[in-house]
């Protein structure tokens, strides 16, 4: 999946796009979950067409299935991230069903990039851990680095740290209420 997708390849095949507007007005209805516990066929062509599109995206390599899973992901993404829109368009932000149907495409996709990338593992853990601590405390200074070291006093060094540990959290903080 991290494969672009070529500009002749944004059209989605009909069937896509008759199952992402069968997706949207199930976003946009009121009381998702409640609707799918009543009935639960009426969720059964969308998730046939969008677990098929994501095996064909993943198995075959199909960029229209790619784009249709990343568009179906998009939007339930979106529900997330206020958008200075009608209120009404959240209402299902927290639905059980969008939520577990993020979380099978996100692990699908997640195990398929594992598969992707080679890894060279080291035979013994131990030894990799020890050579990498000793890689770590035996770095080159940076210019920036032997500046610090020779320039700034104990004062200085314990400022720099605050100011960095600050711009971290205020970071992190801004992260977490993104996330939720």
């Amino acid at each position: 999946m991290v494969a672009l997708i070529k500009p002749e390849n944004l059209n989605m095949p009909w069937e896509y796009e008759k199952a992402e507007s069968e997706f949207i007005e199930l976003i946009n209805c009121d009381d998702l979950d409640g609707k799918v516990l009543a009935d639960p066929h009426i969720v059964e062509n969308f998730n046939d067409k969008i677990y098929s599109a994501l095996k064909k995206s993943l198995d075959d390599d199909d960029e229209s299935a790619h784009l249709f899973v990343q568009r179906c992901l998009y939007k339930i993404n979106r529900l997330k991230l206020f958008w200075d829109d009608d209120l009404k368009n959240y209402s299902n932000e927290n639905s059980r069903f969008l939520f577990n149907l993020r979380s099978d495409i996100e692990n699908q996709w997640s195990a398929w990039e594992e598969k992707q990338i080679i890894i060279d593992r080291p035979n013994d853990a131990g030894q990799a851990l020890c050579d990498r601590v000793k890689e770590d405390l035996d770095t080159e200074l940076s210019e920036d680095g032997f500046y610090i070291r020779d320039h700034v006093s104990d004062e200085g060094y314990r400022r720099l740290l605050a100011i960095a540990s600050l711009d971290g959290l205020v970071e992190a903080s801004q992260l977490s209420r993104v996330l939720g």
